[in-house]
């Protein structure tokens, strides 16, 4: 299913783009693995001529029609970044396409339209600028931190970004590589961390399948802990 918004969403950008569009690519979990329709977003890169401000107009209309022509369920999750190939190594403000999004082009986009211009104009971020990206958004999701009943209520896909996130940013700041939940994780438990059996169980969770007296246990007496040492790490 997440293919199949990504298929429709990819045609809708080429009706809507015309001569303007140059390369649409699937990333994220769609392309480098560990994809669960129950709670994966699905990510699509939307590469055009030039990104001016018209852009993300343009996106905007491109996602409500994949949602409109799809209805209610996994399109609502749909994603579409954008840029252009001109400013790939450093995008304007009128681009959303983030250092982790081009790194996932560069390693694990594949084209689904268009010409892929990867290795003539990609440019792959470097250390630094993944772990000032993660520090930025780390800022923010901390100020997203609910409590355990209210992520147990929200249901599993709330539940497993608030639990594996901080995993995530621990793994780009080890290894300055952008790390699907699987790669993080593996990470993680092989580096003996403290908190690994909340993160191996957070893996299980994306399926849908949630005990909420394990959950809330491990949630108590870990999440917060695990948050702390992604805070010391980042210097938080």
């Amino acid at each position: 299913m997440g293919w199949h918004v990504a298929g429709r969403a990819c045609e809708h950008a080429t009706a809507t783009l015309g001569d303007r569009l140059v390369s649409v690519y699937a990333i994220g979990s769609l392309t480098h693995g560990g994809f669960a329709s129950a709670v994966s977003d699905v990510d699509v890169a939307v590469l055009v001529d030039q990104c001016d401000e018209s852009v993300a107009g343009i996106v905007g209309a491109i996602v409500d029609s994949t949602r409109q022509e799809l209805g209610p369920g996994l399109a609502d999750r749909l994603s579409v970044f954008y840029g252009d190939w001109s400013s790939f190594g450093s995008p304007p403000p009128t681009a959303r396409l983030g250092a982790i999004d081009r790194l996932d082009i560069m390693d694990n986009g594949v084209l689904m339209r268009g010409v892929d211009r990867r290795a003539i104009d990609g440019v792959r971020p470097n250390r630094e600028e993944l772990v000032a990206e993660t520090a930025e958004f780390l800022r923010y999701w901390l100020t997203q931190r609910r409590g355990v009943e209210d992520l147990i209520a929200a249901g599993p896909r709330v539940l497993t970004k608030h639990a594996l996130f901080p995993v995530r940013f621990l793994y780009t700041h080890a290894t300055g590589r952008a790390g699907g939940n699987d790669d993080a994780v593996t990470w993680y438990r092989e580096l003996g961390g403290p908190h690994a059996v909340l993160a191996m169980a957070a893996l299980g969770w994306r399926s849908g399948d949630i005990d909420p007296v394990t959950a809330r246990h491990l949630l108590e007496r870990h999440l917060d802990a695990l948050y702390a040492e992604c805070c010391d790490v980042y210097g938080r």
